[in-house]
């Protein structure tokens, strides 16, 4: 098949889905919590990081609280989604579970 006619590709761009946008504002959050602090975050910079207008983080979140929130609850996620996971899995030793659960908190970081 010629490049041309390949399986289409993932929007570039403006063009996002919402979920990958959202997704790329709340990892630009995260990088300049982690690089900068909680004091020097503004909505301007996260924007500037995710490459978004500013207007645009505004249009997934309405202040920097609500920001923070969903990164919280993102981070939670992690935290806690392949914990459940594990702990379901039959045939595990309560050991086995407990350094299943260590792994996955540190991986969550």
């Amino acid at each position: 098949m010629p490049a041309d006619q390949s399986a289409p590709a993932q929007p570039i761009g403006r063009f996002q889905p919402p979920d990958v946008r959202r997704r790329q504002i709340l990892d630009a959050t995260a990088a300049l919590l982690l690089a900068d602090g909680y004091e020097a975050l503004t909505v301007g910079r996260v924007a500037a990081r995710a490459r978004v207008a500013k207007g645009t983080v505004y249009l997934y979140f309405n202040s920097k609280q609500a920001l923070l929130a969903a990164l919280q609850a993102q981070m939670w996620d992690r935290m806690l989604q392949q914990p459940a996971a594990l702990l379901e899995q039959p045939g595990l030793t309560w050991t086995e579970r407990l350094d299943g659960l260590v792994a996955a908190w540190i991986a969550a970081e």
